[in-house]
């Protein structure tokens, strides 16, 4: 059985570094340059360069970026609302209940 990534990668930071990769070779399959990526996302250059060398880069120029290099179905599966229900069938009752679930204080 093949291993999962996730279970592969020992930190937040190289699974953040392998998602950066992915959509550099992405974004080099697609034809696009960094500045021509830059120009369609409407996401600075910089904030490009620094999500595909240091996997650093924040949620709304990601799926910007996402977008503009026709990967709109990564974005769907992440956000695959149909499948959470099937898979917790009580998020209704979660989400009515939310603050009626007493949260423990983390003391210092």
């Amino acid at each position: 059985m093949r291993k999962s990534i996730l279970n592969s990668l020992q930190t937040d930071e190289e699974l953040a570094q392998t998602l950066a990769t992915r959509f550099k070779v992405q974004r080099i399959h697609e034809n696009f340059s960094q500045k021509e990526l830059s120009a369609k996302a409407k996401v600075s250059i910089s904030k490009i360069r620094r999500f595909e060398q240091e996997g650093k880069i924040q949620f709304l120029d990601l799926i910007k970026a996402l977008r503009a290099i026709g990967q709109k179905k990564m974005i769907e599966n992440f956000m695959d609302f149909e499948k959470m229900l099937l898979e917790n069938a009580n998020v209704d009752f979660l989400i009515k209940n939310e603050k009626k679930i007493k949260r423990k204080r983390v003391r210092k």
